[in-house]
């Protein structure tokens, strides 16, 4: 994923939080919903491997990340709102998760993370 002109992520999918070129969610957010590439390359990075194993490692990693409390209170909370709004729309990746919560193939972060979407 290239935001800003830098790369986030190439054949690792959501690279956000470890090792990326901006470590405050917030900042990170902005960045990502400035880039006329960013929301579009997020949705990219959350389709591109839809495995189990995907889900329960980096896409956990990613949400996780999106959980920082800042990107709730920041702009009532429409800067997430933005981001999570990508991921889930058009439901490529939430149908997926959906059926990978339902088969029981989540792990203990992964079901975190799946919860907080439904209420976020």
């Amino acid at each position: 994923m290239v935001v800003g002109g830098t790369q986030w992520c190439h054949d690792k999918p959501a690279n956000l939080g470890r090792g990326s070129p901006q470590a405050d969610p917030p900042t990170c957010a902005h960045e990502i919903i400035s880039s006329h590439n960013g929301l579009p390359s997020v949705q990219a990075c959350m389709r591109f491997n839809i495995s189990p194993i995907f889900i329960n490692d980096r896409a956990t990693e990613l949400l996780r990340y999106l959980q920082a409390p800042a990107l709730k209170t920041i702009c009532g909370g429409d800067l997430l709102r933005e981001v999570v709004l990508c991921i889930v729309k058009p439901p490529i990746f939430w149908n997926v998760f959906v059926k990978a919560y339902r088969d029981g193939s989540l792990q203990e972060g992964a079901t975190q993370s799946f919860a907080w979407l439904l209420v976020s």
